[in-house]
């Protein structure tokens, strides 16, 4: 593991949608590709976990960058977003970072 996250605020919980807002440690490297496609970082990620995509891929988690506010920062899905199924845990983990309120593992 290379970093801790701790649940902000809960954003959607419902049966085809989670996304929540997590503060991170150490913080998260992304380009922005909004503008001239430089190097950012940021403390904040979201984690959405879908049951289904548009292109009717079948279930997905996906990490993208925010602020404090829960904005998304880039909709480039940042390392540890993953295909096949709704498990925001296993995202954070496979992005390097660990769950430090377990109180919220129910999100999976």
């Amino acid at each position: 593991m290379k970093g801790t996250a701790k649940h902000k605020w809960q954003i959607s919980d419902d049966t085809d949608q989670k996304s929540a807002l997590y503060y991170i440690i150490p913080k998260i490297k992304y380009t922005d590709n909004y503008g001239n496609r430089k190097i950012k970082s940021t403390d904040y990620i979201i984690v959405s976990a879908i049951s289904d995509t548009q292109e009717k891929t079948g279930p997905q988690t996906f990490i993208f960058p925010a602020d404090s506010f829960g904005n998304v920062l880039d909709w480039h899905e940042l390392s540890g977003s993953i295909e096949g199924e709704m498990n925001i845990n296993k995202a954070l983990k496979n992005a390097g970072y660990l769950l430090t309120d377990e109180k919220n593992s129910k999100l999976h």
